[in-house]
């Protein structure tokens, strides 16, 4: 029955009413943070569509579905291998919006699943991070560099593999060969880390992202460090 006071709750953030749209937010929060790991799987569509915009016009509708994404980062361990790798990725694109308000709010959100990254490497290059994310296109570079530079002591946690892979992603389709030679070297180290680990099912969500630009550049590649 939640998943299905869910999408509702995700139409009343537009109301215009503050009354509304406070009680709305706070009974979604409760509901999406009282589902199961399966129970997840099945409201983040919802959650996602509303915060990319396609179901609503309404900036602050659009705001409580990003906040909603943000406050995964509290999800039990075994609901976060499920939700982040969907939901980081939609938060980066937030970042882009045209809306200071949406842009904020994104910004705040991935904050908060650095919050509960337990990785020091991934904590320690959280500048060079963050700034990938917000511009990718001039700061992808700085974070393969920053990881690179850092010898990872223990794999890395489902949080912080959620906010590397669209980082890594984005490396790997760089037309730069530098830059997709950073990315590939940090993707293996990734695995290699993550080998014969509990970390193991954190990282395969990301695997069906990694391995096709891998295996792009691999073959198609001109350049031979790559």
């Amino acid at each position: 029955y939640e998943i299905k006071l869910l999408a509702p709750l995700l139409n009343c953030f537009a109301d215009s009413s503050d009354v509304v749209r406070n009680a709305a937010k706070n009974a979604a929060r409760e509901v999406f943070g009282g589902l199961s790991a399966h129970g997840v799987k099945l409201a983040l569509p919802d959650v996602l569509k509303q915060a990319a915009g396609e179901e609503t016009t309404s900036w602050r509708a659009r705001v409580a579905a990003i906040e909603m994404l943000g406050a995964t980062a509290s999800c039990a361990p075994k609901q976060l291998g499920a939700v982040l790798p969907k939901a980081v990725p939609a938060l980066a694109d937030a970042l882009a919006d045209t809306h200071d308000g949406v842009r904020e709010a994104a910004r705040k959100a991935l904050e908060e699943v650095f919050s509960v990254a337990s990785n020091p490497e991934v904590r320690a290059a959280r500048k060079e991070l963050l700034a990938a994310l917000c511009d990718p296109a001039h700061c992808t570079l700085q974070a393969l560099e920053a990881l690179e530079q850092r010898e990872f002591a223990r794999a890395p946690d489902a949080p912080a593999l959620a906010l590397l892979a669209p980082i890594l992603a984005r490396g790997l389709r760089d037309r730069a060969a530098l830059t997709k030679r950073r990315a590939a070297l940090v993707c293996g180290n990734l695995a290699a880390l993550c080998a014969g680990t509990a970390q193991e099912q954190a990282l395969a969500p990301h695997l069906p992202l990694f391995q096709p630009l891998l295996e792009t550049n691999a073959v198609g590649d001109a350049h031979p460090d790559v």
